[in-house]
């Protein structure tokens, strides 16, 4: 429960202004983005999620709603500036700069993730569905939707299996590919790997 509780605690409480995330991928990054807002909702907190490191916000704005700012970047000169400030700001960046600043400021490594995932859906949002927690942990990025379908209709909850099927293509293919390689059927294996191209463009552009 420790990262999910350290976001709504960040949140809620006005003793710490910095959090840093780490967020491994933008999948990741995508989940735990989800967390910051599901937390900020429910306590009436604005979140600035186009925040400009040159041009850092004030905590409140006109009707005194909270306001924290989200920042995403890898720039360290940048975090510096964004530490430097008043203001309390969440930043998404790297492994190096979460290494560098989670001795002086509040972090949270996103390679725990899959965990942190865990206690989001079973413990904060009480579903217990282990094909739930299953295709996020594999697509954390699908956190939103796939909740979201849970819970307006439970009873008839099914998972995304175009993504199943997505995955299993591509392996299909990758397979396919290993085996030309070891055959040196080299026309053969250039149009394995020209398929694998096009399927990932046309499920990125489906997508």
């Amino acid at each position: 429960m420790k990262n999910i509780e350290n976001i709504s605690n960040f949140l809620r409480m006005e003793k710490n202004n910095y959090l840093l995330i780490n967020q491994v991928s933008d999948e990741i990054g995508i989940f735990y983005l989800h967390v910051i807002q599901f937390f900020s909702t429910s306590t009436g907190i604005n979140i600035n999620l186009n925040a400009d490191v040159d041009n850092i916000s004030t905590n409140n704005d006109l009707f005194e709603l909270k306001k924290i700012n989200v920042f995403n970047t890898t720039s360290t000169k940048k975090i510096d500036q964004i530490l430097s400030s008043n203001d309390k700001s969440i930043v998404f960046s790297d492994y190096k700069n979460f290494k560098k600043y989670q001795k002086n400021y509040q972090t949270i490594n996103g390679y725990n993730f899959s965990n942190d995932l865990k206690t989001f859906v079973k413990e904060t949002l009480k579903i217990e569905n282990q094909s739930l927690v299953e295709i996020c942990t594999k697509n954390p990025q699908l956190i939103l939707s796939e909740t979201s379908k849970y819970l307006l209709n439970k009873d008839n909850y099914l998972k995304d299996m175009a993504i199943d099927f997505e995955v299993n293509k591509i392996l299909e293919i990758r397979k396919k590919i290993f085996e030309l390689k070891r055959s040196d059927n080299i026309q053969k294996l250039f149009l394995a790997i020209k398929e694998e191209v096009n399927y990932k463009k046309f499920s990125f552009l489906t997508y």
